[in-house]
């Protein structure tokens, strides 16, 4: 059933109008699309083998172009090769050629735009061929028109391509096919190349031995030629009516070119000197070129009529199949109106009665003329009425017991409400005395528990204050100990302090006096340098004799300058001892008054540490006596709160039995209240059920 759903889903949403109109869509839209697919592929079918017959119908126009130039290539042979007499059919037949391309220029088929490219270049060819051809010789001429024959077979070749003539359902239509645009084309122009050089060699006064070498080639490739269109006739012979067509005519062009072959043999190509007339010779050849097209022309009538055949089958079976569906369509419709229109029909007479039933009358029955489903729904709904019809004679008998015992009912409970308001007021005397009597124990009870809460505070805190007594006595007696040593380890640190003041000062005095001795220094290296100096002038004065002398005036300048150079260094590293000294004994007396100033102090912490260690002593016993009788008032005091609770408890049970009573004595007035609604609703409604039984017609 899940599969169905969503269509179940949708159907019970819509009218039996809209249900029919989607079933019919579901059957006729897949139907006419499925037409529409077939007619289409029919029409492509139909299209292609309008393109086949029109490729067709153009090589028919073909045919008559390469026929027409054919006969002007003899022609013009003939002409060329000095009889005049073939001038005037050449220029007749160059109108007939242009005649020929104007034909094919004004095809309106369905492969005209494919074609026009290699028509005109056929017809721009041809123009040059009709001006230049009486100024070239018979073998020039006998080339240009094999060149140009050769344009014209491929262009039929390229039509049968682009109108896909090749593209058969059948062996026998494609061989037919291969003979119109390949086999038959070809033998006609191999015949007419026999034809054109079988002239040239009638007319030719010199011995050129070139047209009849090319008069053996052609020989065997017509022999060839010949051989391929048997087989593609012989193919045929499945398909009678083709056989029949071209078997006979066949024959005839294979006799009649084998006996022009064997006249060529023995006439031109194994006698020197020939003896046949060349217009005998070009009219011989002509008639076996003729009968060549004329089985041609017949195989392309074949070609159209099988296509045309095809067309109007193809047509035909279009035609039947929308026809059958249109068929088909109108008569489901036809079948689907009907089918709505029976069910509509005995819906409609359901709903006429069920109306009528709706208005009280039940004695009407349905009479449907189905045998289906609806013939059980006929039956289900007579049934209901019968149903009802009983149903309604029960509620008019029970109505009126109904109405008698609802009256009886009424005058029970209005009784009984009355005693249950007594009740319900002495009840509620009861708990409202309960309930003065339970405020009263609670506000007792929270003011013991408040007392003993602060009792059992004064408790806890008198005994934290003796436990902090304790260790308070304990610390300040370590206290007092780490005071005195503190003090102890002062009175060393000004002794030490006072020793390096002393110490630091000796260093300064110590400092000065090598400054003094420092300047003494400076003095000698002074003098030392000027007595070097004079020394210098007074060699410089002796000449060659002080030279020596000089030398050791420089060396102790030099050590004179070093010293002094050393001695103002020693100066500078002095005065910064001097001053860092300075600074020293600065830093000890301050450092050694502090000293003194703790040391003051200190002692005055021992002393108050002592004075508080003595009271702690003292206090102690004390503390712990408060904490001990705080405990036996706090233990006093828990015992009466419990005794106080309890006295509550007991209250606060006889309340809430009380509201319980005084709760269930209302809800019992209120049960009996609506009892009593209830009976008078209850005799009302019999009244009115009995007022809706009398419009039912039984």
């Amino acid at each position: 059933m899940k599969f169905f759903a969503p269509i179940i889903y949708l159907m019970n949403r819509v009218k039996y109008l809209g249900k029919f109109s989607i079933i019919g869509g579901l059957l006729v839209i897949p139907t006419i699309v499925l037409a529409f697919l077939y007619t289409t592929n029919i029409n492509e079918d139909l299209s292609r083998l309008e393109r086949r017959q029109d490729g067709a119908k153009y090589n028919q126009l073909l045919s008559d172009l390469l026929q027409d130039v054919q006969l002007h290539r003899g022609m013009a042979v003939g002409f060329l090769g000095g009889d005049t007499s073939y001038k005037d059919k050449m220029v007749a037949k160059q109108e007939e050629i242009t005649k020929d391309l104007q034909a094919l220029g004004q095809f309106n088929g369905s492969i005209k735009t494919e074609s026009e490219e290699g028509l005109r270049e056929l017809t721009d060819r041809w123009k040059e061929i009709d001006t230049s051809i009486e100024s070239v010789s018979p073998t020039e001429a006998t080339k240009i028109h094999a060149d140009y024959i050769q344009s014209i077979l491929d262009y039929i070749v390229e039509i049968g391509d682009i109108s896909e003539i090749m593209i058969t359902d059948s062996k026998e239509r494609l061989y037919l096919a291969e003979s119109t645009i390949q086999t038959l084309p070809v033998l006609t122009e191999r015949v007419g190349q026999m034809r054109a050089n079988g002239m040239n060699a009638i007319s030719s006064t010199t011995e050129d031995t070139s047209s009849l070498i090319k008069l053996v080639e052609l020989q065997s490739l017509v022999k060839e030629s010949l051989s391929s269109l048997q087989h593609e006739i012989d193919v045929m012979e499945n398909e009678p009516e083709l056989e029949k067509s071209l078997k006979g005519l066949s024959d005839e062009v294979s006799t009649q070119t084998e006996e022009f072959l064997e006249l060529v043999n023995s006439e031109l190509i194994r006698n020197t000197a020939a003896t046949i007339d060349i217009n005998e010779y070009y009219t011989l050849a002509t008639n076996i070129i003729n009968k060549n097209f004329e089985l041609y022309d017949q195989g392309i009538k074949e070609q159209i009529k099988q296509m045309d055949k095809d067309l109007g089958e193809l047509d035909l079976v279009r035609t039947l199949i929308i026809s059958a569906i249109i068929f088909v369509i109108l008569l489901v419709i036809y079948g689907f109106i009907g089918f709505y229109l029976s069910i509509r029909s005995n819906i409609m007479k359901l709903k006429n009665v069920a109306e009528e039933v709706a208005e009280g009358d039940l004695t009407k029955e349905v009479s449907l003329q189905t045998k289906d489903e609806m013939n059980d729904v006929e039956k289900a709904f007579n049934e209901m009425i019968r149903g009802l019809r009983h149903l309604v004679n029960q509620i008019n008998k029970n109505a009126e017991l109904v109405a008698a015992s609802s009256e009886e009912l009424m005058a029970s409970s209005e009784q009984t409400t009355s005693a249950t308001e007594h009740v319900a007021s002495a009840i509620q005397e009861v708990s409202s005395g309960a309930e003065r009597q339970m405020i009263g124990i609670n506000e007792s009870s929270k003011a013991l528990e408040e007392l003993s809460i602060g009792v059992q505070r004064i408790a806890e805190n008198s005994s934290g204050v003796a436990d902090l007594t304790s260790q308070t006595a304990i610390q300040a007696e370590d206290g007092s100990k780490s005071i005195q040593e503190n003090l102890n380890q002062m009175n060393s640190i000004h002794v030490s302090v006072a020793e390096s003041g002393q110490i630091v000062k000796v260093l300064h005095d110590r400092s000065q006096e090598i400054s003094k001795i420092v300047e003494v220094i400076k003095g000698i290296a002074e003098q030392t340098n000027l007595l070097a100096l004079n020394a210098s002038i007074e060699a410089a004065r002796a000449g060659e004799h002080g030279k020596g002398f000089a030398v050791v005036a420089e060396e102790v300048r030099k050590l004179a300058e070093q010293s002094q150079t050393s001695s103002l260094q020693i100066t500078e590293i002095i005065h910064e001892i001097q001053s860092d000294t300075e600074r020293s004994v600065e830093m000890m007396s301050t450092v050694t008054e502090k000293v003194e100033s703790g040391l003051t102090i200190s002692k005055q912490t021992a002393e108050n540490f002592t004075l508080i260690l003595q009271g702690m002593k003292e206090i102690a016993p004390q503390i712990e006596e408060v904490s001990a009788t705080a405990e036996q008032m706090s233990a006093g005091t828990q015992q009466v709160v419990a005794g106080v609770a309890e006295i509550a408890n007991i209250s606060k049970t006889n309340s809430a039995t009380s509201e319980e009573v005084a709760s269930s004595t209302e809800e019992q007035l209120a049960s009996m209240e609506e009892i009593t609604s209830s009976a008078t609703a209850l005799t009302k409604m019999a009244a009115e059920l009995q007022e809706l039984v009398k419009t039912f017609k039984i």
